[in-house]
């Protein structure tokens, strides 16, 4: 994507306009996320609930960049079900419509650099594009930081960590900013499919991989 210099054409904004937008639609599907999640066992326990009531009443606001109450709406449960049941047709959950914006964000990046006079600067970085927000069997690969993580990267970098990564957007970098789960050992192993080792320690991948359905290679380590 090309960058956002004053003096191009209005197309050179096309590469914040879509980034910005998926910001948009991730905060719109992670708004749905949580009106679809009120009636989920871990919302009720935490509520001391065992269900919700069909003729209950659920208060919806919005709120200003300072936290300030703007919009109020009182809608029935039972609407705001029949609403989700509606969407949920035949479609991705909400979990994993989420995790695909915020990878969909991180593949885009300028391939100029022309604030400091550098063509194609940063298309030649060939840096690895890292996300968290994603989901393996239902099991979210990004985690929320806790207070004290967000309290370090602020010490560490508060002009970065403390804005707003969009204008409609106002929490901080840091209050959006995943810790990515590592896989367990057993995740890594079930990702193998075939391993090679030197012929010295071919009995011991044997007894250690026999079971598992990987196929094994030898390498004669005196080649």
């Amino acid at each position: 994507m090309p960058q956002s210099l004053s003096a191009q054409s209005p197309l050179a904004l096309l590469g914040p306009f879509v980034v910005g937008h998926l910001g948009q639609i991730h905060g719109m599907l992670e708004k749905l996320k949580q009106l679809d999640d009120l009636d989920s066992p871990a919302h009720l326990e935490n509520l001391g609930a065992n269900s919700m009531a069909e003729n209950c009443m659920v208060t919806l606001k919005n709120h200003d960049k300072s936290q300030r109450t703007v919009q109020e709406f009182q809608v029935p449960w039972k609407v705001i079900r029949g609403i989700f049941n509606y969407l949920g047709f035949e479609t991705a959950p909400f979990d994993a419509m989420t995790g695909a914006t915020s990878i969909a964000q991180a593949l885009l990046y300028p391939t100029d650099d022309d604030h400091h006079d550098q063509e194609l600067g940063y298309y030649r970085q060939r840096e690895w594009r890292i996300t968290g927000d994603y989901y393996v069997n239902g099991s979210r690969r990004g985690r929320s930081l806790c207070n004290a993580e967000k309290t370090w990267l602020l010490e560490l970098d508060e002009a970065f960590w403390g804005k707003a990564t969009h204008p409609s957007e106002p929490t901080p970098r840091v209050d959006n900013a995943l810790s990515l789960v590592q896989p367990t050992p057993a995740e890594l192993v079930n990702k193998v499919t075939r391993i090679v080792v030197p012929n010295e320690f071919s009995e011991q991948a044997r007894r250690f991989f026999g079971d598992s359905g990987i196929a094994i290679g030898y390498l004669d380590s005196s080649r």
